[in-house]
């Protein structure tokens, strides 16, 4: 059974990356390479950590880059 739902537009102020593109790049090769060998850095880590720690990260709420972390 399909459900109609009715989902409310909800636009938010993203603020402006500060992060270098240089940067951004070389965190997703690792993370497309650590996903090519089936291999992770963080295997105490969910994947709705690691996306929150992400967008922590991208929109400047913290300077820890995600695949930078000590756990």
């Amino acid at each position: 059974m399909k459900l109609n739902v009715i989902k409310k537009e909800r636009r938010i102020k993203m603020p402006r990356i500060m992060i270098p593109q240089e940067h951004i790049d070389d965190v997703l090769n690792h993370c497309a390479d650590m996903e090519n060998s089936g291999k992770t850095d963080s295997p105490g880590m969910s994947y709705e950590q690691g996306v929150k720690d992400a967008i922590l990260w991208v929109t400047g709420e913290t300077n820890v880059c995600p695949i930078d972390k000590e756990d």
